[in-house]
């Protein structure tokens, strides 16, 4: 049965609301698991909005300091939530326009939403409105109809797109040219004019990606935006869902050596056991992957195919698709910089984003940042991640020289509401548990046993993953489920179980 997870953001007593809810759902083939907040300080403090599918908040759920448009856009990272804002009918002339450009459809003004069918209210809450509705609830008018760009541009477009398909350089100059006077909703208005399949060879173009990136959040992931939309008085261009390209989870290290690529290459090859992911190392990073697989070797001998995609962004350069996969871990897709080459030290963030989104065939990226969190090229698209997991070794210096480090984190938690996690690495009975929790003022999520060294290095030597060791794998899966629940989807989880994972461990276990 499915569970619909609801979190209520209303300071008054919702029990009759509860009970309507769950009377509701008796008969059908779903349920409600639902839960309360009353107070404002706990809900900035809150953690695991992902793990819900609709938060449904009043505006003035703390009378100093009401919810504002801003503040409901921090909630659009997580790209399943439903957000529902209920807002006071004086403020339905001012915010109509504005909600409906930042893709918060799902709102109501004054007593609108109590107007409403059990039936409309739970269809809202479960599946949200679709741009049509919405634009219909608001209040819109003709927006899109008036910002249409000429088909002589459309035109032109289409043509530098075959003309210079295999020169990245020459289409986006061209581009910037072609482009110069339309804003940037003209801009939006222009993807959802182009047919879709020329819609990945502008995205290498960073204010193309950039608008491209906000109308794939405002589109509403349900079947009802696949139907014809009207975007003139003559043509109706079927307006299809654009792909969601790969969730991001940035993984830090809070020391040096603290763990952060140990990690992600472990961590990647449990994922990859569920859908394929891609394994991408921070330009900025001094190159550490390349020589643990042993591809200077491999390269050297001609025998991959290894590209450092890095380089060609930063040199601008046209990407290639011959992405490098390993021999034993065919499901991940490794995104690392050559370490023969020179050392990357001019990287921004328009490179991050072509690095992050480049076209790949995977759903899942597992990006080692390092120590490079608030580097600019990552901390001005910090919400581009959907979660970010920090690194602690517990040796007390290492923590104690990082104490700064680990506040500046804690700030960034609150201030924009990145879902961050906390994962010990190297852990064993020697620590004491209580004393590092209380002194780090987090909880952890993982404790991360530590490995026998033996393992580690031979896998080194045998440019392999540790976690491919049966006995790695024993230590380390036990953890790693705990995060392998959380982000694979509950139907893909479903079907590849924990038996058929620990069906090579029963023996040790």
């Amino acid at each position: 049965m499915r569970v619909y997870k609801l979190l209520f953001c209303i300071a008054n007593n919702i029990d009759n609301i509860v009970a309507g809810l769950n009377s509701y759902v008796e008969d059908k083939d779903y349920k409600f698991q639902i839960e309360h907040i009353t107070d404002y300080s706990e809900l900035i403090s809150y953690k695991n909005f992902d793990l819900f599918d609709c938060i449904i908040i009043q505006e003035f759920f703390n009378a100093e300091i009401p919810i504002t448009i801003e503040y409901l856009c921090k909630f659009l990272s997580f790209q399943n939530l439903k957000i529902i804002c209920i807002f006071d009918e004086s403020k339905r002339t001012s915010y109509a326009n504005e909600l409906y450009k930042r893709g918060l459809y799902n709102c109501f003004f004054g007593e609108d939403a109590t107007q409403l069918s059990v039936d409309s209210l739970i269809n809202i809450m479960l599946n949200g409105r679709n741009p049509v509705d919405a634009k219909s609830y608001y209040d819109i008018k003709d927006e899109y109809e008036n910002t249409i760009v000429s088909k002589s541009v459309l035109d032109e477009l289409i043509n530098i797109s075959k003309l210079y398909k295999d020169d990245e350089e020459l289409l986006i100059e061209e581009f910037s040219i072609i482009v110069e006077k339309l804003n940037d909703f003209e801009i939006r208005s222009l993807i959802l004019q182009l047919p879709s399949k020329l819609i990945d060879s502008f995205l290498c173009i960073p204010r193309f990606y950039k608008e491209y990136q906000k109308v794939k959040e405002t589109i509403a992931n349900t079947e009802k935006s696949k139907k014809l939309i009207s975007l003139d008085n003559v043509n109706k261009l079927e307006l299809k869902l654009i792909p969601i390209n790969s969730k991001n989870i940035g993984v830090v290290s809070l020391s040096q050596g603290a763990g952060a690529s140990f990690f992600c290459m472990n961590f990647a090859k449990a994922l990859s056991e569920f859908m394929k992911v891609s394994v991408i190392e921070m330009p900025l990073l001094k190159p550490y992957m390349y020589y643990y697989l042993g591809l200077n070797a491999l390269c050297a001998e001609e025998l991959v195919d290894f590209t450092s995609y890095a380089h060609l962004i930063n040199e601008n350069k046209a990407l290639k698709n011959n992405h490098y996969i390993h021999s034993k871990n065919n499901d991940i897709y490794w995104i690392i910089s050559d370490a023969s080459k020179y050392q990357i030290d001019d990287w921004d963030f328009t490179k991050m984003m072509r690095l992050l989104y480049m076209p790949k065939p995977s759903s899942m990226n597992v990006v080692d940042l390092g120590d490079k969190l608030f580097d600019s090229s990552v901390s001005s698209i910090i919400e581009q991640f959907y979660m970010i997991i920090v690194i602690i070794d517990p040796m007390i210096p290492n923590v104690l020289n990082s104490f700064e480090y680990l506040e500046k984190i804690k700030n960034l938690e609150e201030e924009k509401a990145i879902n961050i996690e906390y994962v010990v690495n190297k852990y064993s009975k020697g620590v004491n548990s209580n004393d590092l929790i209380n002194f780090l003022d987090v909880k952890p999520f993982m404790y991360l046993p530590y490995i026998n060294s033996k393992n580690i290095y031979k896998a080194v030597y045998d440019a392999d993953i540790p976690y491919n060791n049966i006995e790695v794998r024993t230590e380390l899966f036990p953890e790693f489920d705990k995060l392998l629940k959380r982000i694979v989807p509950k139907e893909i989880y479903g079907q590849k179980s924990n038996k058929n994972i620990f069906k090579k461990l029963k023996f040790k276990l």
